[in-house]
């Protein structure tokens, strides 16, 4: 019972020490409710401010403008989400090598004068020259596909395509060029890659 007297006794004495630091507990929280506070309402009335001077709509505006270049909103167009999920790739019922015929250096003739893409990739680029539509896709495989002298373009920038889409149409014969980091590829190793 000795041990028990004492362990009491040391308790009793310290229990002024515990109220102590439950004061200083109580004046530290209540101090750092009052900053909080005040930091709420602090962002509250100047975001009031921001609102009456320059207007909601404006600061939105803006912000769309400035991201506009990111095109984050298209940005499931450049991810190949087709393949990710174990969905079928959709199979192309003629073969793109016996779609094109070579006709003379880069220009080739297109069944049906359709021009169709010949893999997986992004439009990263679409003009109208004075030959024609240019249409440049970088394929899934890094390989810079480049589509020319097309009367009708089906696609626009920044779109998905799968290989065999329809990119448009050509009135006589299509260019097409191939190259991987800058160094030209042949028609056919663009297809094997």
């Amino acid at each position: 019972m000795n041990t028990r007297k004492r362990c009491q006794q040391r308790i009793r004495s310290r229990r002024p020490i515990l109220t102590e630091n439950r004061e200083r507990n109580r004046a530290v929280r209540a101090l750092y409710t009052f900053v909080m506070l005040f930091l709420i309402m602090a962002s509250l009335i100047l975001a009031n401010l921001i609102h009456q001077q320059h207007g909601f709509d404006t600061l939105v505006s803006n912000i769309q403008k400035a991201t506009e270049p990111l095109q984050l909103y298209r940005i499931s167009d450049w991810i190949p989400f087709e393949n990710w999920f174990g969905g079928k790739k959709e199979t192309i019922t003629t073969s793109v090598m016996t779609h094109y015929t070579q006709v003379e250096g880069p220009y080739y003739e297109a069944t049906n004068q359709q021009v169709v893409a010949i893999d997986d990739g992004v439009v990263l680029y679409l003009d109208q020259q004075e030959s024609g539509y240019l249409i440049i896709i970088k394929q899934d495989n890094e390989i810079l596909a480049t589509y020319g002298t097309m009367s009708e373009v089906h696609v626009q920038e920044n779109d998905r395509i799968l290989k065999g889409q329809i990119l448009g149409l050509t009135q006589d014969v299509v260019y097409l060029d191939f190259s991987l980091q800058g160094v030209s590829v042949s028609f056919a190793d663009a297809l094997a890659s």
